[in-house]
């Protein structure tokens, strides 16, 4: 949906985040490409509050990608993993990016609840990061 992500970016430009045309922009290549502007950072607080309730697939993902941080530690973790719930069963590819967000700022307290969800079948190869992290 088109609206949800005028309705993110809204709330993250509400918030003063700097840069908050750029959110879902990712940028590996300054050498062609002009950096992000996105303070990641600063968004954390309204990437947290809107996960749970989006229903676009692509900005499910993206804001997994902004939250894939380790310094996103511990505070993304249980919004991660109940979107990983959430999504991984329903569809696999957006499982798959909360995965990797998940496993990126996870700690090794979080060992058994990762190691459940690399064992439940249900979320298919939503699994493989958090497999591969093991």
């Amino acid at each position: 949906m088109h609206d949800e992500w005028e309705h993110a970016r809204s709330l993250l430009r509400e918030a003063g985040v700097a840069g908050w045309k750029d959110l879902g922009l990712f940028v590996n290549n300054t050498d062609y490409f002009r950096p992000s502007a996105f303070d990641e950072r600063a968004a954390m607080p309204v990437l947290l509050d809107l996960l749970p309730t989006l229903t676009d697939r692509s900005l499910v993902m993206a804001v997994a990608g902004h939250l894939r941080r380790r310094w996103a530690r511990p505070r993304a973790l249980p919004v991660l993993h109940a979107a990983f719930v959430s999504w991984a069963g329903r569809d696999q590819h957006v499982g798959w990016a909360i995965g990797d967000a998940l496993v990126t700022c996870a700690q090794v307290a979080e060992l058994p609840t990762l190691l459940d969800l690399a064992a439940e079948r249900r979320y298919g190869w939503s699994r493989q990061m958090i497999v591969d992290a093991l």
